[in-house]
């Protein structure tokens, strides 16, 4: 395969790119349109030439300059979180817009700039570029990025100003002003050591598998040279390419184990021969699982035989591992289950129906992508908590585990789908806690919340008694249809939210709703205090905002033992 030759009719897909970000850096002033322009191409590139995008991670044109290298690598790191993280499209498009701005601010003479300035330009781009940044909307986004800079935790900045300041620290270590490349398993090992917990979950995504690798080249025992296409789903194998280095041309492409290959570092290169093989033979990357809709759930649930169940199961591995994973803690020993029959004879046919709603709730949350999943998770199991630590005081409505889950997680499940939360840290550096103020308005205000929560208490059939509460919870005893379930649902939410407030300025509420509930069901009850107890000792909410939990030092330590990123990207 020679150099490219098809240039004049149509120029190499990003070499076109580099040459319009070698454009955009090169315009005074840059224009809002220039921008939007080329993150749309370098998004579109990375849905219908992924394997392309992500080959430059290991290979850096030596021709263009260090901006246009930085924008395609940052897209790149974007491409591979995206992928594994399920961003939309429509987040994503907005992070590019910040990954492309950021870098003006080294267009003029970086020597004159501080070393926390290059380090974090975003500011100064904002400062240097208000107007631009004001019509694509980076204001709030540029103004959290140094979080880092400043000392304050990771709860003080946005997701979206995390990711972007994620992916240009480590595209600027990808690119030294002098020496040899380092790969990612370099620059992992640099900044592990200082990671917050996003840091570690946005490392962990992109280690997940062997596609940051794509584009680097490898040596076999006997020399030979391989550059990597992209890994082979679910065979534990890598499709590779020979490349015959006095030729410069490339052979036969083979999938081998990576047993006995020896991993090179990145190169640059001069000929855009280097990216032609994906551009004539694009490797399209395997799409991710889809979730079944919720009429297969219906269909597994009254299937009359176990066999029938189980093999219905092993049709949906993602669900399959989650009804696995509640089985096994349902062992004695807590052992890995390998059968799906096992795990459903020891949930019981006939709670199958509630554990396989909860999976696919559970999966379906994390394909959203939200910001706050793991906040989320955890409101949503001291809310299952509250639920049955109530209806067990009252001793009225018969709520079980599986149920008190099940209507749990159908009162979370709409807050995964609002999207503001991306551009809001968790607690400002004021102190004002946003996700407090979140699941308040969530709960309490919003209409689309309730009509969210309704449909999905339809859709999961659950008792009418709940499809009333939802329906009037919020009114609470002044409406003339509110029932002993609503109130109950009703505190529950406001005790499980006043765990994650960081003032507790409506206790009077938290007060009125359990004396409201003690009335309807004629019993005692005791303090809000007693239940945040034993709701703090029950599910030891690894949150760093509650002032109860106060577990902070515990969720950073817990973090890194579950997530030996340094060893799975270095593996």
């Amino acid at each position: 395969m020679n150099s490219t030759t098809s240039s004049d009719k149509r120029l190499n897909l990003l070499a076109g790119l580099y040459q319009q970000a070698e454009a955009l850096y090169a315009s005074t002033p840059v224009s809002a349109g220039q921008v939007q322009q080329l993150a749309a191409a370098l998004l579109a590139l990375s849905q219908t030439h992924p394997a392309l995008l992500l080959s430059q991670l290991s290979l850096t044109p030596q021709q263009q300059s260090i901006l246009a290298v930085l924008a395609v690598k940052q897209t790149a790191l974007l491409c591979l979180l995206q992928r594994n993280l399920k961003l939309p499209d429509s987040w994503c498009l907005l992070i590019l817009h910040a990954l492309l701005v950021q870098p003006l601010a080294l267009a003029g003479d970086s020597a004159e700039l501080s070393a926390s300035q290059q380090r974090y330009p975003a500011l100064l781009s904002l400062k240097q570029q208000p107007e631009l940044c004001q019509q694509l909307n980076l204001n709030a986004i540029f103004k959290l990025t140094d979080y880092k800079a400043k000392n304050r935790p990771f709860w003080q900045s946005s997701s979206t100003a995390q990711i972007v300041s994620f992916c240009w620290q480590v595209a600027r270590l990808m690119v030294p002003g002098s020496g040899r490349y380092p790969g990612l398993e370099q620059i992992s090992a640099a900044l592990l050591p200082q990671a917050d917990q996003t840091e570690l979950l946005l490392w962990q995504a992109i280690s997940q598998d062997s596609l940051w690798l794509t584009g680097r080249f490898l040596q076999d025992e006997e020399q030979q040279l391989l550059m990597l296409l992209n890994p082979v789903p679910h065979q534990g194998l890598l499709r590779l390419v020979c490349f015959n280095k006095q030729q410069k041309e490339f052979g036969q492409v083979v999938e081998l184990a990576d047993d006995g290959l020896s991993l090179l570092q990145p190169r640059t290169f001069t000929d855009w021969f280097y990216c032609s093989f994906w551009q004539e033979s694009e490797v399209q990357l395997a799409a991710p699982d889809k979730l079944p809709n919720l009429n297969w759930l219906q269909q597994l649930s009254t299937a009359q035989t176990v066999s029938q169940q189980s093999r219905m199961l092993q049709q949906q591995p993602q669900l399959a591992a989650l009804v696995k994973q509640q089985a096994s803690a349902l062992s004695r020993h807590q052992l890995e289950l390998e059968s799906e029959k096992h795990a459903i004879a020891l949930i019981g046919q006939q709670n199958l129906p509630a554990v396989l709603q909860q999976s696919w709730l559970t999966q379906h949350c994390l394909l959203q992508a939200h910001p706050w999943h793991h906040q989320l998770l955890q409101f949503r199991l001291v809310l299952q908590q509250a639920l049955l630590q109530l209806d067990q005081e009252l001793n009225f409505f018969g709520l079980n585990s599986f149920s008190a889950n099940t209507l749990a997680w159908c009162c979370v499940w709409p807050l995964w789908q609002q999207n503001d939360a991306r551009f809001y840290p968790l607690v400002s550096p004021q102190g004002r806690s946003y996700l407090e103020l979140y699941l308040k308005q969530q709960l309490w205000k919003q209409a689309q919340y309730q009509q969210l929560l309704n449909k999905v208490l339809v859709h999961l059939h659950c008792p009418v008694d709940w499809l009333i509460a939802a329906k009037h919870y919020r009114a609470l005893p002044q409406h003339a249809q509110t029932s002993p379930q609503a109130l109950l649902l009703a505190a529950a939410m406001e005790l499980a939210i006043s765990l994650f407030a960081v003032s507790d300025d409506e206790p009077a509420r938290l007060e009125q709703s359990l004396r409201f509930l003690q009335q309807s069901s004629q019993r005692q009850l005791k303090p809000a205090s007693h239940y945040q107890q034993l709701l703090v000792a029950a599910t030891q909410p690894s949150t760093e905002l509650s002032p109860l939990c106060n577990l902070i030092s515990a969720l950073g330590n817990e973090t890194r033992q579950n997530h030996p990123v340094s060893q799975q990207i270095s593996a």
